[in-house]
């Protein structure tokens, strides 16, 4: 199996937290190792870019714009059938607020009394 094998530059280094960053190119073809090896050092090279400029600020649009295929791809797959999904815990949705005793809501003052 073919890797691609860098060194991660110094001022690099604390943000990523390793000294080498080895990426499988997924293949045993040298001739296709050679095509996936500088794809793949175009991608290394421009997440290290990202990393060196820092956390950008997303525009609403933008932030849509990055989450619209996967949302379209998820519709996709549970379009007829949405209760099949399994990704999300849905059972959780029952604890996720306390329940609250009975006859709390009918107390005169309560929102005095919390305040």
């Amino acid at each position: 199996m073919y890797y691609l094998r860098r060194a991660v530059p110094a001022d690099l280094l604390a943000c990523i937290g390793k000294r080498e960053e080895k990426i499988s190119l997924g293949t045993k073809d040298p001739v296709r190792a050679k095509s996936l090896h500088a794809r793949a050092l175009l991608e290394l090279d421009e997440r290290w870019t990202n990393l060196r400029a820092g956390p950008k600020l997303l525009s609403e649009r933008e932030a849509h714009e990055m989450v619209a295929p996967p949302y379209a791809w998820w519709i996709d797959q549970y379009r007829d059938e949405p209760s099949q999904q399994a990704f999300w815990r849905t059972d959780l949705g029952d604890n996720l607020w306390p329940r609250r005793p009975p006859g709390l809501s009918l107390q005169p003052n309560l929102g005095a009394a919390l305040i």
